[in-house]
């Protein structure tokens, strides 16, 4: 007695692995999808190359590679935020100024664009018109801009502003 394969395709006994698997989730559109929400992930974080390809893996992975994209974006964003102030409920001025401090701590020194953002911030809660879920997504971009000069230069200038 001989055995004949049923099936033309040999990988087609595993899941995922045979030709029509790939080929039904592998269209131009979700190819153009995961490459808009990879391009998202590298716009708006700054991940160290193994938590890069562990997003990408996920976003490649996932049924809707848009929405995990976000996902991630938001837990990355919550994650720094939640590193520089606490949780409590309402926004006042001492979670801005951990802010101003962690700035301070990580650049030396805070860029125009930083302090115009912080200065608008302050007025919005000041206000009491920035709710905390406002506050954590402009803490997040506050903390993700980069500062326009290189290290060097910024110590330069904050030793030569603090004599």
């Amino acid at each position: 007695m001989t055995y004949e394969a049923k099936t033309t395709n040999p990988c087609s006994a595993f899941p995922g692995e045979g030709s029509s698997v790939l080929s039904k989730r592998e269209t131009p559109r979700r190819r153009r999808t995961i490459k808009d929400a990879e391009a998202a992930l590298g716009r708006e974080l700054n991940l160290s190359p193994m938590e890069k390809r562990q997003a990408m893996l996920r976003v490649r992975r996932a049924r809707q590679p848009k929405r995990e994209a976000r996902r991630i974006i938001d837990h990355y964003q919550s994650r720094v935020v939640g590193d520089v102030c606490r949780r409590d409920g309402d926004v006042d001025q001492s979670d801005l100024e951990e802010i101003v401090a962690a700035l301070l701590r990580r650049d030396g020194v805070i860029c125009p664009p930083q302090s115009t953002m912080l200065n608008s911030l302050g007025r919005r809660i000041a206000e009491g018109s920035l709710t905390p879920a406002q506050f954590r997504v402009n803490a997040a971009a506050l903390l993700a801009m980069v500062p326009a000069l290189p290290k060097k230069f910024r110590v330069a200038e904050s030793s030569y502003l603090q004599e």
